[in-house]
């Protein structure tokens, strides 16, 4: 068994480091998409992160405060259970992985595939 455990996990102080270290990298990333030699078609508003918690956004906005990256924070308990990005969701789940058939009829019923139940049943039926 592989110990995936830093001594960031269990010490908070080094967790806060490792955040502000990211948070510096993923900075340099966007700057370098954004404001590089040639005319970059990347503008600010086409990035967006996800977080999983909102433990190390204050690390990544102080960090985008202090470059000059402009940012917004949308926060809530509710932003995973919009349609919109349960909907991407099961996409990324079936493009993880193709034989997940619940995620697929998941995507194929949303706005996404567009798919009507009567024709995602015709297709499940259909012989192979």
């Amino acid at each position: 068994m592989i110990d995936t455990k830093s001594p960031a996990d269990e010490d908070p102080k080094a967790q806060k480091t490792q955040a502000e270290r990211d948070a510096k990298q993923v900075a340099q990333r966007i700057l370098a998409l954004t404001g590089g030699a040639g005319g970059s078609a990347t503008e600010f508003r086409h990035i967006a992160l996800l977080f999983r918690a909102m433990t190390d956004v204050p690390a990544y906005e102080a960090v985008f405060r202090t470059a000059g990256i402009p940012f917004q924070t949308v926060q809530g308990k509710g932003f995973y259970q919009r349609e919109e990005i349960s909907d991407l969701v099961q996409l990324l789940r079936f493009l993880d992985n193709k034989t997940d058939e619940l995620a697929l009829a998941a995507v194929l019923r949303s706005p996404l595939g567009g798919v009507s139940d009567n024709a995602l049943l015709a297709l499940r039926c259909a012989p192979c």
